[in-house]
């Protein structure tokens, strides 16, 4: 069996935005929710590099349903208020802050919504159209 890879949510900075889902476990309604309702947005989530990292209650982790070594899970759960037994949705921006935070499993346009109108979006938009001024 492969060892899962250990990172921290630092590792994604200026690469990613980051979507993380505190759970009690994997099978926490909400968390299952969730994923039904990420299921159906593949391309969106990838156009804005989004990834999905899973913190579950007695410290385990995955990063797209993988397994991983997450460092400092405690710490995560404590910078994003999220407490036991609750279920959070954190929606992390590239340059590692928090953009918003959820308490009930949230619509992929609203997260595509909030990624869109931000500069940093835009900006990348506009590099992929090559130049071109984007409306939004």
């Amino acid at each position: 069996m492969e060892k899962p890879r250990q990172l921290s949510v630092e590792s994604f900075r200026n690469r990613n935005r980051v979507l993380v889902l505190f759970a009690t476990t994997a099978s926490d309604p909400d968390r299952q929710e969730q994923w039904e309702l990420l299921a159906g947005q593949m391309e969106g989530i990838l156009d804005r590099d989004i990834v999905v990292l899973e913190v579950f209650e007695k410290g385990s982790a995955t990063l797209d349903n993988q397994p991983i070594k997450l460092l400092g899970t405690s710490t995560l759960r404590e910078r994003f208020e999220c407490r036991k037994g609750e279920f959070r949705a954190v929606l992390i921006a590239k340059d590692g802050r928090s953009a918003q935070s959820f308490d009930h499993p949230v619509e992929p346009q609203r997260l595509f919504e909030l990624i869109d109108s931000t500069p940093q979006r835009r900006e990348e938009i506009r590099n992929r159209l090559g130049g071109e001024p984007y409306a939004g």
